[in-house]
Formats: C-alpha cells, structure tokens, sequence
C-alpha cells in the first residue's frame, strides 16, 4: 500500500451513498472540522480512507458473503466434460465494483478503499499461502446473503407459546410482542410501490362480498330467508362461535370475492343446502392486504443500522402470509387460531393502524380467490325497513321446484335488530336479489399422495435358534 490510509481524506461531496454522506457531514460538523479532500481537493467535511473503509467492511460483512474462487464438483464435471460448451464464472460482483455501488464513491476511491481492507485483512499465514485468497483482495466477490428473520421468527414462537400456555386476555409481553412485529406497518410498501394497508368498499376495487351459510334442512333455510339480514349475515354474539379472525362471541364478517369461494370455505357436507347472497360494502375500509406480504420491499440504506432490523423484519413478514393463512384441522382450531385471533384484535385496537379488516388467500381454492374478515366494529349491517315487510317462502315439489320470497306491506312496529350498535356505522348493506340456493352434491378433493415402504426385518435370535 503506496498510501496511509489514516493521512488521506474524502470529504462527504465525494460520497454518493446518502446515509454515509450525511453521517460524514454531521459527525464534522458536530466537531467544527474541515479538511482538503484528497480527491476533490475542496475544503469540507471529511473522513479518512481508514475510517470509511471500516464502516464500508462492517456493512459488506454483515450483508454479504465472500463466494468460491473455486467451481464446485458439479461445474468440474461440466469443464471436463468435452461435449459440454460450460464456461464457468465466478459468482458474484468484484469487491471494488461492489464498493464503488455501495459507498457511490468514485473507482479511484473504492479501489483505495479495497487496497486498504485488503491489507488490513491479511495475515502471515496468508503471506506464507498466497494461493489462498484472502478478504477483500483484488480478486475476490461478494454476493448478497438473505436475511432470515431468525429474530422475528423466535418472538412468533413465543408468542404462540404464551397465548396457549399462559393469560391470553390482558397478556402485555402479547400486544408488545405483536407492536414489535408489525412496526411501521401503515408505511410499508411493496416493489411496485402498493401499500399493504389498502381501502375497500366506496370508489374501490372491491365493492361487495359473498357470504355462504349451509343447511341440513329446509325448515332453517325458510327462517334464514324470512330473515336474511340477521341469519345470512355475521352470527349475533351469543351465537358467534371462535374463528381464524375472531375469539368465540366476538361476532365478524367473514366474506369472499366469489359465491364459489365463499361456499368452499365453509366446507358444507354432501347433501345439505346452502344459501349465498352478496354484500355491498357501503363504506371506504381500511384492510390489511396479507396477499402482499411477500412481496414487501424494504426502503434504507444498508449503512443505516436500524436497516438491518428492517431487512429482518420484512423477512419474517413475507413468511408471516402462510402462518396466518395455513389450514388448520377443526379439532386443532381451538388452540391454532389464538394467534391468528390476537392479531385481528391488535389491528383492529391500534390506534395507528386502526383497520378494519384483513384480506387474505383462500386455503380453499388454488387461484387467486380471495377471503375478507370484516372485524365487529365495521361489520354492521344496514336493515331494510321491516315495518312494512312481511316475508312468505312459497315452494313447489314436483320434478323441479321453485322457492320464492313473497314481500308484502304490514303495518307493524320497527324490528329489533339483533345486531344493533349504536356507536357502529352501517358498512354493510344486503342484496337479497342476489340469494342462490346451492345443493351439494359432491365434494372434489385436491392432494398429494406418496407410497408407504414396507419391509421385513429378520430377528437375529431366530435365526441363531
């Protein structure tokens, strides 16, 4: 090395790199210094090669990874195969290329700067092997490791624990947990700039629902259609039994995009009857889109060590869409959605976040369907006048049959509605002239199969007798 590194100056100017600029310019200032840059030759705020070359090596050790100079077997046997045209390259990018991308440094810079880690990085017992390759030499590439989220994964698993083995009303290390998690979530955004808290309702994409509920006889389907707003809408509290998004009397929507999806998720047995209608989403909601959880991109600098628990975070969260979405057995609901059911809760509390709702994939369908849970506060439905209705279902058993819904004008106190709630806005609002009637007639599975081996094992004692 023809230079000292602690005698040569950059000055912030000559760094491209905005968080290590800025860093440069306030820790100088802080200080009332300037220097001649050794590159510019201004007179500025400035850090010496040695100093910026250490922060350029802790950032590239924490984020990459040193690739084989070597090929593996494999791409051996692809060079000495002679019918093979294989040319093998290297992975990765050169280390003085990936410094000057990293720092926005000039060549003439990142090839000091690699001159100098390169000789920090050395040792006698490399000097005594030089066909050893050393860190940051001249010949060596770097690839980008993934981040695995380890440390979010390990909060989840305790947090699971905690739910199924300790308090799970009033459980503080639980709400931290999950604040910790889902940080600066309304400021998340995925690659193609779309947030991950989105609207749906008015003006939106999404302006309705289906809702599918089954029975096993006509009697219960006659009340459902005489009234359609209390039994084909969200269950009333007493009623409401625990679900993926919401504990046992905690009353929700749940809906999907299509009748077919809607009537799938609720898995109705070979025979019953079920009833589907569609809900208009009369309000602008705020949800939680989990389809776009993989595909969050992360926005920092990597010299930034906050950054770092971003990249983590994200991690977790691209894996999180599965966790919550994966199907559960029904005898494992009880404990398996706890924490899917916590979630709900701290969304819908958070003061921030303060959302409405959660879309999500349906397990039941291989195509891009999709489930909404509309939580209880924006889950109220808008009632017709009822005080001038009365309903009569009419059917006609013959070869086919027709079940009609005759409406006529009563004059008759105003209906309680079972559901009301006087500090909820009406979001929801029944069309009763979409309400089908669906005999299931079979069900189609979709699955894997694999072979069981089957072998006999010989009992030594037998055979010495």
């Amino acid at each position: 090395m023809n230079f000292n590194p602690r005698k040569k100056y950059i000055c912030y100017c000559c760094v491209g790199e905005k968080f290590l600029s800025n860093e440069i310019e306030s820790t100088n200032k802080k200080l009332s210094r300037k220097r001649k840059c050794s590159y510019c030759h201004e007179k500025e705020m400035t850090i010496t090669i040695q100093d910026i070359g250490d922060r350029i090596e802790k950032t590239i050790t924490e984020h990459y990874i040193k690739t084989s100079d070597q090929p593996d077997d494999f791409q051996y046997a692809m060079l000495r195969d002679k019918e093979s045209s294989y040319d093998w390259e290297r992975e990765g990018q050169d280390i003085t290329n990936l410094i000057f991308d990293l720092a926005g440094v000039s060549m003439e810079i990142a090839e000091n700067i690699q001159i100098y880690l390169e000789d920090k990085n050395s040792s006698w017992s490399h000097h005594d092997e030089p066909d050893i390759e050393t860190e940051f030499s001249s010949e060596s590439h770097y690839t980008e490791t993934k981040a695995n989220g380890n440390e979010y994964h390990q909060l989840w698993n305790k947090l699971e624990q905690s739910l199924k083995e300790e308090a799970r009303y009033f459980n503080h290390n639980v709400m931290s947990t999950l604040e910790e998690i889902f940080s600066g979530l309304d400021t998340m955004n995925t690659f193609n700039n779309k947030p991950l808290l989105k609207y749906v309702g008015v003006d939106t994409k999404i302006t309705h629902l289906y809702r599918a509920r089954s029975f096993e006889n006509f009697e219960t389907m006659e009340k459902a259609l005489v009234d359609p707003e209390n039994l084909l809408g969200p269950p009333a509290t007493v009623y409401s039994g625990s679900g993926r998004m919401n504990a046992r009397g905690i009353s929700v929507f749940y809906g999907a995009n299509t009748r077919e999806t809607a009537i799938s998720e609720i898995r109705p047995s070979v025979g019953s009857q079920v009833l589907t209608t569609k809900f208009d989403i009369t309000s602008k909601l705020k949800v939680l889109d989990l389809r776009n959880l993989d595909k969050i991109s992360p926005k920092g600098s990597l010299f930034d060590p906050i950054f770092k628990k971003k990249i983590n975070q994200v991690a977790f969260l691209k894996n999180l869409k599965e966790r919550i979405v994966s199907p559960v057995l029904p005898s494992a609901e009880a404990f398996d959605y706890l924490t899917t059911q916590a979630v709900a809760e701290f969304l819908e509390q958070h003061p921030i976040y303060n959302v409405d709702g959660v879309l999500y994939p349906s397990v039941q369908s291989k195509n891009d369907d999709f489930n909404l849970v509309i939580f209880h506060k924006s889950s109220k439905i808008k009632f017709r006048p009822p005080s001038k209705k009365e309903f009569k279902v009419m059917s006609y058993f013959d070869d086919e049959y027709e079940i009609c819904v005759l409406e006529t004008e009563l004059k008759i106190e105003k209906k309680d509605n079972k559901q009301d709630e006087s500090n909820f806005t009406e979001c929801l609002s029944i069309d009763v002239g979409s309400i089908h009637l669906h005999e299931i007639c079979g069900v189609k599975y979709s699955f894997s199969s694999k072979g069981i081996s089957w072998r006999t094992h010989q009992n030594r004692h037998f055979e010495d007798e």
